[in-house]
This record gives structure tokens, C-alpha cells and sequence, in this order.
């Protein structure tokens, strides 16, 4: 059985976020200084340890450049 995943398909929240982020050449601390967030916060979001409340993905979704529908669609166009 072949455990890689096409492209987009079945990301959790936060490695779609992990992703934006690398893409944009972004650290933990860049981002969540940006996002007005805790690096802690993030890094937990990015682990899937915590999911983050509206307001914070309403925070996010700007600094990471991208329509907070995308970030929230499963199939994304997110690597």
C-alpha cells in the first residue's frame, strides 16, 4: 500500500499552514509575529496539537498571503 498522498489531498489544517509558510520562506517566529499570534500557538496549530479559533485563522490566513477559504478548503491548492 502506497502511503504518500497526492498533492492537497487530505492536509490537515496545520500542515497546509506548515506548507504556506515554508513556501512564503517563513520561520515560526516570522509568522506568528506577523499573525499577532504565539510561536507556541503556531507550533501547536502546525502539529495538529490544537486547533486554532476563528479569530486566529482570521489572523493567519493574511500573513500567510491566501483567502482564509483556501486555507480552510481540504483540497487546497497548497502543495
Amino acid at each position: 500500500m502506497n502511503s504518500q498522498q497526492p498533492q492537497g489531498s487530505g492536509r490537515t489544517l496545520g500542515q497546509r499552514i506548515h506548507i504556506r509558510r515554508v513556501e512564503l520562506n517563513l520561520s515560526q517566529l516570522e509568522l506568528a509575529a506577523m499573525a499577532g499570534i504565539s510561536p507556541s500557538n503556531l507550533c501547536k496549530i502546525e502539529r495538529g496539537q490544537h486547533g486554532p479559533a476563528l479569530a486566529t485563522l482570521m489572523k493567519l490566513a493574511p500573513a500567510l498571503q491566501i483567502d482564509i477559504a483556501e486555507l480552510l478548503r481540504e483540497e487546497s491548492r497548497i502543495a
